[in-house]
């Protein structure tokens, strides 16, 4: 009896010695994060055999009832019962547009099937709250920026009748008055006017101003120190007001051509204004441009179609403008082509893929989404 006893002691030490560690599995450095795209989840997980990362996102409008995107990722260790951490990490895009403030909240869990309980280890369950993260997205139906020429000849698609710049207000038909005039001589008052009343107005429309709102502002303190307009400032010498006024031109201009975070009219609705040609000729056929995946990470292959064969620039810029890569600049034949880009090292968010092909352009919204 005594010898089956000191047995099964050697049996239980033996199990002790080679049982993995309590502190085996562990749900670690757990994180949301949320915007007017999407959300994302991560966390690291420790453990010393197979289990799952469930997660559930709540996304609470400000007005309205909540909805909930559920889901439960593998852990899978290298060697089982050699404990280890492993990162875990899930990128969902929201299923509709978002517009108004909205709380999201989440709860992750360890489980050791996708439908079994959370797991309790060291008598502590393994799970975690992350938020409120709050959102606020732009509403409105935003039909891209315009240009200060399509302002000028389209006093129809005003959204407001009159518009303060620099401290000034004008009557709708003032400022297209200022914008139809020409030979100004330089004076960058008239300059600084047309891209903000332009700018302005684009925001009216509801198109995002996330990337351009306090360049907005600075343009607006600008004309109200060296304005109003007409009071001729000009560019020339280093102490000229316009050294300091021309970043800010620079950006709104990008902004009002697409270029920045939201992309043109003319590219969102193909609204180009009519322009005569000869009856026997045949319409100007359009790029096609596409991407798959997109949302991607980190990889998306950008796909074109070219009705006759032209010299190509592709290039890729990010939220504000700044170009970021050139993906292939040469001759291609008609047909269709495709570029891959690999966009690690770069954060995540909107990106502008911009292709030129002779003096056609066609530009496609990218998401980066890690």
């Amino acid at each position: 009896m005594k010898r089956k006893f000191m047995m099964l002691t050697v049996l239980a030490m033996a199990f002790v010695a080679f049982a993995p560690s309590a502190s085996a599995i562990h749900l670690l450095n757990p994180c949301l994060e949320a915007d007017c795209s999407g959300f994302k989840v991560k966390a690291d997980v420790q453990t010393f055999k197979n289990i799952y990362l469930c997660y559930k996102v709540t996304l609470t409008p400000e007005c309205g009832e909540p909805e909930c995107f559920e889901g439960c990722l593998p852990v899978t260790v290298a060697v089982l019962w050699e404990p280890e951490t492993v990162p875990v990490c899930k990128a969902v895009c929201w299923p509709t547009v978002l517009c108004g403030k909205y709380s999201v909240t989440a709860h992750l869990e360890l489980r050791e099937t996708e439908c079994g309980p959370p797991i309790v280890w060291d008598c502590v369950e393994q799970s975690k709250d992350l938020g409120p993260v709050c959102v606020d997205c732009p509403c409105g139906c935003c039909p891209g920026t315009a240009t200060p020429g399509y302002w000028k000849n389209h006093p129809e698609a005003w959204p407001v009748d009159e518009i303060e710049i620099g401290g000034v207000t004008y009557a709708k038909a003032q400022a297209i008055a200022i914008l139809k005039v020409k030979g100004e001589r330089g004076d960058k008052t008239h300059t600084m006017f047309r891209a903000l009343v332009s700018a302005k107005l684009n925001v009216l429309m509801g198109c995002d101003d996330r990337c351009i709102k306090e360049t907005i502002a600075a343009a607006d303190a600008w004309m109200e120190e060296y304005g109003p307009v007409g009071s001729c400032v000009k560019a020339g010498g280093n102490n000229s007001p316009w050294r300091c006024g021309e970043q800010y031109y620079t950006l709104m201009d990008k902004y009002n051509n697409g270029l920045l975070c939201v992309p043109s009219r003319d590219e969102m609705e193909n609204n180009y204004e009519p322009v005569a040609k000869p009856v026997a000729e045949k319409p100007e056929a359009e790029i096609a441009l596409g991407n798959y995946p997109n949302p991607f990470n980190p990889n998306t292959t950008i796909t074109f179609t070219l009705p006759e064969p032209e010299q190509v620039v592709l290039k890729i810029y990010n939220s504000i403008g700044a170009e970021v890569a050139t993906l292939t600049e040469r001759a291609y034949s008609s047909g269709t082509h495709s570029v891959d880009w690999n966009a690690r090292g770069m954060a995540s968010g909107i990106y502008f893929c911009r292709i030129q092909a002779g003096p056609k352009v066609a530009i496609r919204k990218l998401m980066l989404l890690k």
